[in-house]
């Protein structure tokens, strides 16, 4: 850091100097004084701005990226999910058919057993729903959980710059 010894010599003012000339003369000794360390300090300030939006930016792309799997597993779920209701709706479909048969064939006793088929069906269907629901609340409870880590992340990261800038304010290079 330069000693007031290494700095050039203040020009004296003349004695009719206009108050634009007297100001100007008092940003030149301004800047000599502290100009060096507000550069440096601008410096710092747009280096650690630069980092904190690369920082940013990589939480938000990999926020995207996660979410993005997130959202393709529940499309494959609900898409395999879908597929297995349509194949099950399909074979109960058959297997009505068959029974409508038997109950023609055989009388009441059938009549009972397809009542039991169809709430074994209704019971399974909604076990899938709500095997389905409770994945889908995990997902969002995933995702919740994930932004409030990204939360306490940037929560953590602004702590630590500004407690770095109040202790880059307490050196005695930034007091002189």
């Amino acid at each position: 850091m330069d000693t007031r010894e290494d700095l050039p010599p203040i020009p004296p003012l003349p004695s009719g100097a206009s108050s634009a000339e007297k100001e100007e003369g008092l940003e030149q000794v301004r800047d000599l004084l502290f100009g060096p360390q507000i550069r440096s300090q601008e410096r710092r300030v747009v280096r650690l701005e630069e980092r904190i939006a690369r920082e940013v930016a990589a939480m938000r792309s990999d926020l995207k990226l996660r979410l993005d799997a997130v959202k393709d597993e529940v499309t494959r779920e609900l898409s395999t999910l879908s597929r297995t209701v349509a194949e099950e709706q399909v074979e109960r479909g058959r297997l009505q058919e068959s029974l409508s048969r038997r109950i023609d064939e055989s009388g009441g006793a059938l009549d009972a057993r397809l009542e039991e088929l169809r709430t074994e069906a209704e019971q399974a269907h909604e076990e899938l729903r709500q095997v389905a629901e409770q994945a889908v609340q995990e997902l969002r409870e995933e995702v919740r959980n994930g932004r409030e880590r990204e939360r306490r992340a940037l929560s953590t990261l602004f702590s630590e710059l500004g407690s770095r800038l109040g202790s880059d304010a307490d050196t005695p290079e930034a007091q002189s």
